[in-house]
């Protein structure tokens, strides 16, 4: 009964899998190709030399976007004006709420001002920095090609409700190998260099518009 039924299986059994897989009952793609999830970091490549505060309580705003790059999956581009995404590499969290949090992270190490509250803070504020992630991409037109990290910063006055300081920052990083991982770890590069900028704009911005300074 035992050679019967190895005999019947050996026959059948071929045949059903490959109508399986016609089928698409059986899906390989999660195996050859699992996904991988990233978490977008921003290592500083510069600090600040010694300072003195200022006597001020900065908010940082919420990053927003409109842009298509913003999404859980790692965005390319392999001709001008168009994207893409991969198929198989996520980030975290959406590039502007993670960007948001190295932002807020970085600006509280700096000590620019001498109080820094995020979004979420009931306490009243002396300057409100805003920032909008314009492009987050892997400019892969030539490969390996590289990131393209594109972030406008905004500097109001909260007492006198003016415009301070306006800038667009924009950084590119070149990808050492053809792929997800490659992209994911230039992404962290160009984003620190994005933020030490950042900051170097909002100390010589308080610098140059000084009121009445508190030692760090």
């Amino acid at each position: 009964m035992h050679d019967a039924l190895r005999s019947m299986l050996s026959r059948w059994l071929p045949s059903l899998t490959v109508s399986m897989l016609l089928a698409g009952c059986i899906d390989f793609s999660s195996i050859e190709h699992p996904h991988q999830i990233y978490v977008l970091q921003a290592p500083a490549q510069q600090v600040l030399p010694p300072h003195t505060c200022r006597a001020d309580v900065l908010r940082v705003a919420n990053t927003w976007s409109t842009s298509f790059d913003d999404r859980s999956d790692l965005v390319y581009s392999r001709q001008p004006d168009t994207r893409g995404h991969y198929r198989y590499a996520q980030w975290s969290a959406l590039p502007d709420v993670r960007f948001n949090q190295l932002l807020f992270t970085r600006l509280l190490a700096d000590r620019i001002d001498c109080t820094t509250i995020d979004a979420r803070s009931n306490a009243n504020a002396d300057r409100n920095l805003t920032t909008e992630l314009l492009d987050f991409y892997h400019d892969a037109a030539t490969p390996p090609g590289q990131v393209v990290v594109r972030v406008s910063a905004e500097l109001y006055d909260l007492h006198t409700h003016r415009l301070i300081a306006r800038h667009t920052f924009s950084v590119t990083r070149p990808v050492s190998r053809f792929n997800a991982a490659g992209a994911a770890k230039a992404f962290n590069q160009a984003t620190g260099q994005l933020l030490d900028d950042l900051s170097v704009w909002l100390d010589n911005t308080s610098k140059n518009n000084a009121t009445s300074p508190s030692k760090s």
